[in-house]
């Protein structure tokens, strides 16, 4: 390898090291400890409303969900700071560095300032176009889940007003109340 230019602000073998820093410093407790919250304290927090029968589907929507985007919330206001303090934004423009990008072409993505010696660059290989069939095979993945999400959706709904109905039955104390939920569930299936 050659020397980098006076003009190149990293060499490449600092920039890497710094980059393998930041992948050490940034995702391993979050990766960790945001799905193992997830996993523990959704069912359990369900299970300890009384009023409500225990449903996976209700724990992911009431507390994995919102414990899934405070996770991901605090890992993506933590990464600017940490690229900041490790020196991996763009001395000329502030913007976030892109390893794979710096290494092939040598400049800034945002603003092309020469960031590490031409010398030091790895030429692009080019990509090997992608097969009709995998396409295809995404697409088809694709539309299955969002059906089968579709349905699971309805009948979450379905379960919730027959168990509505079933509550308001047991509920009812005289003919008058039963021929009200009569008319109010005059759609569901009892079981």
């Amino acid at each position: 390898m050659t020397a980098p230019s006076d003009r190149a602000a990293f060499r490449r073998v600092d920039l890497e090291a710094r980059f393998k820093e930041f992948s050490r410093r940034t995702p391993g407790p979050l990766y960790f400890f945001g799905p193992s919250a997830l996993v523990v304290a959704g069912p359990i927090a369900v299970q300890r409303f009384g009023h409500l029968e225990f449903d996976l589907w209700r724990a992911i929507a009431i507390f994995a969900m919102p414990l899934a985007f405070l996770t991901l919330f605090l890992w993506t206001a933590r990464v600017p700071g940490i690229m900041k303090e490790l020196g991996l934004v763009c001395p000329a423009c502030g913007a976030r560095l892109d390893l794979p990008e710096i290494i092939q072409t040598g400049v800034c993505g945002a603003c092309a300032a020469q960031l590490i010696d031409p010398g030091e660059v790895t030429p692009r290989r080019p990509e090997p176009p992608v097969p009709l069939w995998r396409n295809a095979l995404g697409v088809i993945v694709l539309l299955t889940l969002t059906v089968w999400s579709i349905q699971k959706a309805v009948s979450l709904v379905r379960e919730n007003h027959r168990l509505d109905c079933r509550d308001r039955y047991r509920a009812a104390r005289s003919a008058r109340d039963t021929t009200r939920v009569d008319r109010r569930c005059a759609n569901t299936r009892t079981s």
